[in-house]
């Protein structure tokens, strides 16, 4: 997925390919690269609690309901109180939402508060945090399968409803060299667009986590099989590989 800078990505609002492109062509160190229609989702920030405490904090408006302004009413950073109690919210994050300006700074700046202290772990880690309850509050991807709440009850998301996050679309990236030497990859790179949602990228996320904890016993190439027979079997439902898989021609040989 492309990942351009944040200043980049607040002036292309649609974040579309062609935009991309048009960004590409205005930065000579980039000219080199080439994008292609979006896959049909977004992967965009969202802000999670565990719903048992947005509830206890009066942060949920409604079953399943709050948003990141119900979140600054409980630490506002400019509040006119002097003996305000402190802020109850601790928040761990993503490396990559700690450091960017479209992560967890400008949001404070945006949306007005602060939290009692901000910490940073792996992705990977994030959920587990909350379950343990070392914090209440984190960052995570809208294609997370946790973020599945019918599936995850434990959670609740916090809606951007200042719109502070720009879109961020799933498009392919690749040098401009790939097609000069094999001119039909295009049509290939081209497949999936718009043919992927949220919903389908969450589920394959969760059936590649389930697929890697179950053959954590098995050796490097039987993990790599039963991955890649996953991956094989998505692509072939949503049309976008054939039954057959691909088809090797003399370009790629």
């Amino acid at each position: 997925m492309a990942d351009v800078p944040f200043e980049a990505s607040r002036d292309a609002v649609n974040h579309s390919a062609e935009a991309l492109n048009e960004l590409f062509e205005e930065r000579r160190d980039w000219r080199r690269f080439t994008s292609h229609p979006e896959f049909g989702f977004q992967n965009s920030y969202q802000l999670i609690m565990r719903r048992d405490t947005a509830e206890r904090l009066k942060i949920a408006t409604g079953p399943g309901q709050a948003t990141i302004s119900d979140l600054a009413k409980i630490c506002p950073s400019d509040s006119p109180e002097k003996n305000a109690p402190p802020c109850p919210l601790r928040f761990k994050s993503s490396p990559d939402f700690f450091y960017r300006a479209d992560g967890v700074h400008g949001l404070r700046e945006k949306y007005k508060f602060e939290f009692r202290s901000i910490d940073y772990t792996l992705h990977e880690n994030i959920y587990g945090e909350l379950k343990k309850k070392s914090a209440e509050v984190v960052d995570g991807w809208a294609t997370d399968p946790e973020l599945r709440l019918d599936k995850h009850p434990l959670f609740i998301k916090l809606s951007h409803d200042k719109k502070f996050f720009p879109p961020y679309y799933a498009v392919g990236l690749a040098n401009r060299k790939l097609f000069e030497a094999f001119p039909g990859v295009h049509k290939s790179l081209a497949g999936p667009h718009r043919k992927i949602s949220e919903k389908d990228i969450s589920d394959l996320i969760g059936k590649v986590g389930a697929a890697k904890i179950a053959s954590e016993e098995l050796g490097s190439p039987q993990k790599a099989q039963a991955l890649e027979a996953i991956i094989k079997e998505f692509l072939t439902e949503k049309r976008i590989l054939d039954k057959g898989g691909p088809r090797p021609t003399s370009q790629l040989r």
